[in-house]
């Protein structure tokens, strides 16, 4: 009993892991998208600006 418990346990942080990954690269691509838009705005005031 003990060592399929084990096995189970095992398969269930790995899903955890993948969802995790999945949900991180998720994040880090939308806030990066968000992050180079802002940088191109801060140079279009830059240029109107100027």
């Amino acid at each position: 009993m003990g060592v399929i418990e084990e096995k189970s346990d095992k398969q269930q942080n790995a899903t955890i892991i993948r969802m995790t990954a999945k949900v991180w690269s998720f994040w880090q691509a939308f806030w990066f998208e968000k992050y180079v838009r802002f940088l191109d705005q801060q140079r279009m005031m830059q240029r109107c600006w100027y």
